[in-house]
């Protein structure tokens, strides 16, 4: 099996021989991607019960996904992707952890 990741220049990038079963990665520039999962927590109804409606002071790239900070606040997101099979974005789940009490350090 092959893994392709192709950002750019589509056409000359695909080999000339593929086989069933072989995966390609047509993936969004990591900038559109990234702005793609923050928009995709923005968006989720339960966020601003589990921040307690606190407004949202950061949202900090983290290794596997997201911190996302209140005054009070911080709750980890996991950005979990699927596996990709089409051409676009990728798809992704989110999973929220429970929120914890934040304390500066």
């Amino acid at each position: 099996m092959q893994v392709i990741e192709v950002n750019q220049n589509i056409d000359h990038q695909i080999p000339q021989s593929v086989e069933e079963g072989d995966l390609f990665v047509f993936a969004l520039p990591p900038f559109y991607q990234n702005a793609r999962e923050i928009k995709a927590i923005l968006d989720r109804p339960e966020l601003a019960e589990l921040l307690q409606n606190e407004a949202i002071l950061s949202i900090d790239k983290v290794d596997g996904g997201y911190l996302v900070r209140t005054a009070k606040h911080e709750l980890r997101v996991d950005v979990v992707r699927s596996e990709q099979r089409k051409l676009g974005p990728a798809d992704f789940d989110l999973y929220f952890y429970p929120v914890e009490i934040y304390t500066s350090k």
